[in-house]
């Protein structure tokens, strides 16, 4: 008979760092992959309004992924979300 694997926690899937411009996001790194290769084909676009819409190609988006450990992820605490806005904790 074998002998049972003992539990380990949930394995987790890889993450990373995926930045578009000047938003950062976490994802999880097969779709982040996908996103980068989707995004590495387009190009920037400024829109303005006359009549009608207007489109002038600018420059391609400026993008990067890394990975990510995850011992670095960690949820915002409440407390930092205050201090962010300029709220005092207290």
């Amino acid at each position: 008979m074998a002998t049972p694997k003992p539990r380990t926690s949930r394995s987790q899937k890889p993450v990373c760092h995926l930045s578009i411009g000047f938003t950062d996001l976490l994802i999880d790194a097969d779709k982040g992959l996908q996103v980068i290769k989707l995004l590495s084909e387009s190009t920037g676009c400024d829109v303005s309004y006359g009549h009608g819409y207007s489109y002038v190609i600018t420059e391609p988006p400026k993008l990067s992924m890394e990975m990510v450990n995850a011992n670095s992820v960690r949820r915002r605490d409440p407390v930092d979300k205050q201090l962010a806005i300029g709220n005092d904790p207290d």
